[in-house]
């Protein structure tokens, strides 16, 4: 029988029950938003794809300190 030390011991992953509580899918969001933004002319729903992004990065950050708090 081989016996791990807890210096060899895999590192345990915690995956997310579902995409929404993956921080990355956030960001992912707010990126392609962004982009979209970028290739709009000025103006207010340009103003509002940047506002959606930020909000998305908002929601990024939320699910992290959540995430914290579960382990």
């Amino acid at each position: 029988m081989v016996t791990r030390s807890a210096a060899t011991k895999p590192l345990r992953l915690t995956m997310p029950a579902n995409k929404f509580e993956d921080p990355q899918f956030w960001r992912v969001r707010a990126e392609e938003v962004r982009s979209v933004a970028d290739e709009m002319k000025p103006g207010e729903p340009r103003a509002i794809m940047f506002r959606i992004a930020a909000s998305y990065e908002r929601i990024a950050m939320f699910v992290e300190y959540q995430a914290r708090g579960k382990k």
